[in-house]
């Protein structure tokens, strides 16, 4: 029998956490912004935020999703809260590209780019395993993690679909 899909979209500074089987966690249109997919391969538990902002500090609040160094650690307590276990976790990083590529424009933000860094050192500093992560350029992305098996795919530009 064939069981209905739930995909869930996460949306801008949102984070989600599923261990229904026949949950698809879902970011569309990446630009600049890095979604960050973490999956318990042992509990079967996924988590996915998207990822605005490289830092909180200084920042307009926002919920623990919009931040790179609140969303790593934020994704990472909400997950073990439904029963993860931090030993068998493992994460991908996908979007992080530079939108802004008119002349003269191209290298003042650098938020893709910021984006990137924030997230890396943010998983470094909690040790988190990095098992893959498809960023930068300047073409926009979508993610999906299918909560069932810890499968992730990523579209380019609504082209063609990988798994990582």
């Amino acid at each position: 029998m064939i069981k209905d899909v739930t995909s869930i979209l996460v949306t801008m500074g949102e984070m989600h956490v599923s261990s229904d089987e026949n949950t698809v966690l879902t970011c569309l249109g990446l630009g600049s912004c890095i979604g960050l997919a973490m999956y318990d391969t042992v509990s079967r538990l996924g988590g996915l935020a998207h990822i605005v902002l490289p830092s909180s500090v200084g920042s307009n609040p926002g919920g623990p999703g919009k931040y790179a160094d609140t969303a790593v650690p934020g994704l990472i307590e909400d997950m073990m809260a439904q029963g993860a276990n931090r030993r068998t976790m493992v994460a991908w990083m996908i979007g992080g590209a530079q939108m802004s590529v008119s002349k003269g424009l191209s290298d003042v933000f650098k938020t893709g780019e910021r984006n990137t860094q924030a997230t890396i050192d943010a998983l470094a500093e909690v040790r988190m395993h990095l098992q893959a992560m498809d960023t930068g350029g300047n073409t926009g992305r979508s993610m999906r993690l299918f909560v069932s098996t810890g499968k992730l795919t990523v579209s380019i530009g609504g082209g063609q679909t990988t798994e990582l």
